[in-house]
């Protein structure tokens, strides 16, 4: 006598029977609490969308729609306004300076495009600083990064590039040749790393197009503007990364109280052979931080620089040395 007759001549639920209502109930459960979970997100988005953008205290932006736009990029980035392709450049450019007494340590910008009045598209821009973790060394990069401005500091920013006076002076001396900050050689180098920028760029040429500061982290004060706290935990997840980067591949790769570049080299490709699945990983995006680090000591390493690897690692790692 088989499990369902039992059920009908006993009245009571076979195992069967009770197994498929429990799957059935699973199963509805689970899509409520998808729902619910995207009605959430959608409520949060909506509330965001209508809430005004609340720009940092502590930084100032100059775009080409203000009067002292170009005066300001002459006066800190000589002879660029000159240049035959800055009209096309200047409604994506901003002048982003530091007007507290505190440093920075990385700001948010948006750019929108408009046509006829309706939004098209935006594009967001983080500039953070390197992924150092001592107070010391953020001091020692300040006005030489543009993340890491000084009180008084300047960074001139776009979807493609970003740039502080120094940084355009080294790469862009007066009465150089054959070095044009905006030529198109420059471009096509930059659009490979920059796919997403040079679409919106591309897309948007024919829109007016409008620039907003929406976040800053400050050395003292913290998170401020709307997006300053997202900031914030992008900054924390990516030296928590680079942090457990560094001492995974210094524990592979040292040998006697000394770092071996070839163990460190195989370290780094089981990283990015790792990362190949990070889609499949609960945290994408500090598997991709772990990525983005190994690939700069990779980088470094290729370009001859293992001095540079082993400095990074270490500051990275939080450690002076290698043992």
């Amino acid at each position: 006598m088989n499990d369902s007759m039992d059920s009908r001549r006993g009245g009571r639920l076979s195992r069967r029977h009770l197994m498929m209502m429990l799957g059935g109930l699973a199963a509805a459960a689970s899509t409520l609490s998808a729902s619910s979970a995207a009605a959430a997100l959608a409520a949060r988005r909506n509330r965001r969308r209508g809430q005004a953008i609340v720009p940092p205290a502590a930084l100032r932006l100059t775009t080409s729609a203000d009067a002292g736009f170009k005066a300001a990029i002459d006066a800190w980035f000589p002879g660029l306004s000159a240049n035959r392709r800055f009209a096309r450049h200047a409604p994506y450019l901003a002048l982003v300076r530091n007007v507290s007494n505190d440093q920075t340590l990385g700001y948010t910008l948006t750019w929108t495009s408009t046509n006829q009045g309706k939004v098209q598209e935006h594009y967001r821009r983080r500039v953070l600083s390197a992924r150092q973790t001592s107070v010391a060394a953020r001091k020692s990069r300040a006005n030489s990064a543009p993340a890491t401005l000084a009180p008084g500091g300047v960074a001139l920013v776009s979807p493609m590039f970003t740039w502080t006076p120094e940084t355009y002076r080294q790469a862009f001396p007066a009465g150089a040749t054959g070095r044009n900050p905006l030529g198109p050689k420059r471009m096509q180098r930059t659009q490979a790393k920059r796919p997403r920028a040079f679409g919106f760029m591309k897309r948007s040429r024919h829109h007016a197009v409008s620039v907003r500061l929406t976040g800053a982290l400050m050395l003292g004060d913290g998170a401020q503007g709307s997006r300053g706290r997202h900031l914030a935990r992008v900054q924390r997840n990516r030296r928590n990364a680079s942090h457990d980067e560094a001492i995974a591949l210094l524990a592979q790769a040292r040998v006697n109280g000394r770092v071996d570049t070839q163990r460190l080299l195989r370290g780094i490709d089981r990283s990015l052979q790792i990362a190949k699945f990070k889609h499949k990983s609960r945290h994408p995006n500090y598997v991709t931080a772990r990525e983005k680090f190994a690939l700069k000591l990779k980088w470094a390493i290729g370009r001859g620089q293992s001095d540079r690897a082993l400095r990074l690692l270490l500051q990275a790692s939080g450690r002076s040395r290698a043992v």
